[in-house]
């Protein structure tokens, strides 16, 4: 019998009956909620990337244009000159979307730990009752 999704607080008559008269949370919910911090050897699902991919200034034939590229992505304190805007913008697109999908990811890791968490829990309430 599964007792993750049995309340975590039920509610006993005087027989020694569970009447679950009021709904609350379950010991999954309970569980999930008081997880530790994630450990570090906690390894999670993550999501594939779809964003904007970084483009290389090596892929620039004009030398000088592959050497400004280069020391904007280093630098990044001055604009590139008109004909390099694509290559800045595309840059910037990418750097974006990739801080974006990190981000998406931590809290990805947050959430799947403390799903674990609970799961590893009731599995071994689980196995005790067996």
């Amino acid at each position: 019998m599964n007792t993750g999704d049995q309340p975590a607080f039920p509610v006993i008559d005087s027989t020694g009956m569970d009447i679950n008269v009021a709904p609350g949370l379950t010991k999954r919910e309970l569980f999930s909620s008081n997880a530790p911090e994630v450990p570090e050897w906690f390894e999670h699902e993550k999501t594939k990337y779809k964003g904007e991919e970084t483009p290389y200034w090596s892929e620039i034939e004009n030398e000088d244009d592959r050497k400004l590229c280069r020391s904007w992505v280093h630098d990044g304190c001055f604009d590139l000159p008109d004909h390099l805007e694509w290559f800045q913008s595309k840059f910037e697109k990418s750097v974006a979307d990739r801080n974006k999908w990190e981000l998406e990811n931590k809290k990805a890791r947050y959430f799947q730990w403390r799903t674990f968490y609970a799961d590893a829990l009731i599995a071994e309430l689980n196995r005790d009752k067996i």
